[in-house]
């Protein structure tokens, strides 16, 4: 390793020989003493420059020289340096070390970005590497069920053909010397020896050519049908894994590529019903029933009920899906392949039967009045908000609603006010629109609404609801103590 700067103005005595020529000039006459302080100038220079050198070489920042330059503290004189030329070089010196420390943030982050792009293509190698490893055993499975299903076939095969020479001896030498048995066809034993009969009754057909041929007959055609059956099922079989093996392949990271999508446009069609079909409904409401806290109750229900159902139905077609995804692969089955199978056969989800659960649960609420025909106003909101709420646990984060509950304390940062409400009122008196929130840290992503009131009257009753007629009036309330029921009946013995 050379020499730095530092060392080889300690190894020259470069300051003593500046001392030295003080001292000369110190004592020597006035006409000499300005050529010599020019000349000691004219060293020091040299070695500040020396010096300047070294502080390259050790990598000694600017900040800490401009202000040494600035106050006249190197050489050069305080009064010569304005302060608009002192500013100027803070100025520089700043933004260098602004542009300085810009570049190494941007590098660092471009070397962060680089290390986690290497790993996730290291992840994904690593993945793929798996995959074909799997393929790669159960491709020899498969081989190997093959080669045991070919030696199957080939034995029956020889069966087969041993079956079909016996027949074919049977059929050409029925009196064959080589049998140990002289022939006799059944009647002759009923006709000489009928006592052998009950105590061998199966001895006619044992020496009956008829019968072999009929067995061997049998036995052929069993096995005919075995070694049919045997090839059609391994076609099948074979057949099953190629179609179950490329529609998955097809199908891959489909959920995960249009999750993003998917979410805001699923975020989009909860407004678009809050913002067009409630507001249908809420008209056809206001035909049937004058109280406007029973319609917000009535289109809640309805929210709620829905997402209820479709929640249920969604957790039974994931089940469902989970094992077919299992059944169809010797693998591993993971959750990404369960998404996809569940986006890509969305067609398959039953939404009449979760709209009907849902229509179900509003007319048997109590809380509603019974006099309102609600399949005919719900069906077309309930059928959307059903579809909507499935669609809604296939995301990543899945969204869900906020379920409220009559009387609590309203809370701005789900809800906003109706226009009918008392903005001073602190509780809920009935709400009208849930809000729409993340189902993993319960945020809210789009704000629902509620109608506050001072003093919170009781609950209606069901059936008790005023509800418009057809005619418009109302029916007389019972007169107090005059019968309106009949007696019950008497038990007579």
């Amino acid at each position: 390793m050379g020499k730095t700067t530092i060392s080889e103005l300690g190894d020259d005595e470069v300051y003593t020989s500046l001392q030295q020529k003080l001292n000369d000039i110190r004592v020597s006459s006035d006409s000499k003493r300005q050529d010599g302080i020019v000349s000691l100038l004219e060293l020091t220079a040299r070695v500040q420059g020396k010096l300047f050198e070294a502080l390259n070489e050790e990598g000694v920042p600017d900040s800490k020289i401009v202000p040494l330059m600035a106050t006249g503290n190197l050489g050069i004189p305080a009064s010569k340096v304005s302060a608009g030329t002192e500013l100027l070089l803070a100025k520089e010196n700043l933004d260098k070390t602004r542009e300085l420390e810009d570049i190494k943030f941007e590098s660092d982050l471009q070397r962060k970005r680089l290390e986690a792009e290497l790993a996730e293509k290291e992840a994904k190698a690593r993945l793929a590497r798996s995959k074909q490893e799997a393929m790669e055993s159960e491709l020899q499975r498969t081989s190997r069920k093959l080669e045991l299903t070919k030696s199957d076939l080939n034995a029956t095969m020889k069966d087969l053909s041993d079956v079909k020479v016996d027949n074919a001896l049977l059929k050409t030498y029925p009196y064959s010397s080589a049998y140990p048995y002289k022939y006799y066809p059944y009647y002759y034993w009923d006709r000489y020896y009928p006592r052998y009969r009950a105590y061998y009754p199966y001895y006619y057909d044992y020496l009956d050519r008829d019968y072999w041929l009929r067995r061997s007959e049998r036995d052929y055609a069993a096995l005919k049908t075995d070694l049919a059956v045997a090839r059609l099922r391994a076609e099948t079989d074979r057949q099953v894994a190629l179609d179950t093996s490329r529609r998955l392949a097809l199908t891959a990271g489909v959920a995960d590529a249009t999750n993003d999508v998917r979410r805001r446009r699923l975020i989009d069609r909860y407004a678009d019903l809050f913002t067009t079909d409630r507001i249908s409904v809420q008209k056809a409401l206001r035909k049937e029933t004058d109280d406007e806290d029973v319609i917000k109750r009535v289109i809640y229900a309805s929210v709620v009920e829905s997402f209820r159902a479709a929640q249920r139905a969604f957790r039974d077609f994931r089940h469902r899906a989970r094992r077919i995804c299992m059944s169809s692969s010797l693998l591993p089955t993971y959750e990404s392949e369960v998404n996809d199978y569940i986006v890509t056969n969305r067609d398959q989800f039953d939404a009449l039967s979760c709209v009907e659960e849902a229509l179900r649960a509003i007319e048997i609420d109590g809380s509603l009045p019974v006099t309102i025909n609600y399949r005919r106003i719900l069906r077309s909101m309930i059928t959307q908000l059903v579809d909507v709420a499935f669609e809604m646990q296939t995301v990543d984060p899945s969204l869900d609603i906020d379920v409220g509950c009559r009387g609590e304390v309203f809370n701005e940062s789900k809800f906003r006010r109706t226009f009918d409400a008392e903005f001073s009122a602190p509780l809920i008196q009935a709400h009208l629109w849930p809000p729409l929130i993340n189902s993993d840290d319960r945020s809210v992503v789009l704000k629902g609404e509620a109608a506050t009131r001072h003093g919170l009257g009781l609950s209606s009753s069901r059936g008790r609801t005023i509800t418009k007629t057809r005619k418009g009036t109302r029916t007389a309330s019972p007169v107090r103590g005059k019968r309106t029921r009949t007696l019950s009946p008497i038990k007579r013995y």
